[in-house]
């Protein structure tokens, strides 16, 4: 699976104000079944927060990647950065500015494995120069450049 075919320009929000982790969750899940790429929000958002009390979602450096499988028509993500940073379940107990929600299906087709776009997206977030470039992403297409690199 192409990483950056699986990039939605229209789920995609920089300097986004959202006062907590269930709001920004719902308003990214609306624009997840806006797209198409979810068939129900209701079920994927439960799916979600289902997920998000398994165990914690922030993987550090102001970084969540909450994910569901639910209701997903195709595998995609929406990306927001927030204006301001809110509370989440991060492995340095830090608070998030930059927020991943990946929609993939539990069952894979063929030429995917399973969160195999989760694990792309974070194999890039690892590069301390790609990370910094969609923090700072004052436009969509940056963040879609950046990404692209």
């Amino acid at each position: 699976m192409d990483l950056m075919s699986t990039i939605n320009p229209n789920n995609i929000s920089l300097h986004l104000e959202c006062s907590d982790q269930e709001a920004l969750l719902q308003k990214m899940t609306h624009w997840l079944f806006q797209s198409h790429a979810i068939t129900n929000e209701a079920g994927f958002l439960e799916d979600v927060d289902y997920r998000e009390m398994l165990g914690m979602t922030g993987i550090g450096n102001e970084v969540a990647v909450p994910h569901g499988s639910n209701c997903v028509a195709y595998p995609t993500v929406a990306i927001a950065t927030l204006q301001a940073p809110i509370a989440w379940k991060s492995i340095d107990d830090a608070p998030v500015r930059l927020v991943l929600l990946f929609a993939e299906p539990d069952e894979p087709t063929p030429d995917q494995a399973h969160n195999t776009l989760l694990t792309k997206m974070i194999r890039k977030l690892s590069n301390d120069e790609t990370l910094y470039a969609v923090k700072q992403a004052a436009t969509v297409d940056e963040i879609v450049n950046a990404l692209k690199e």
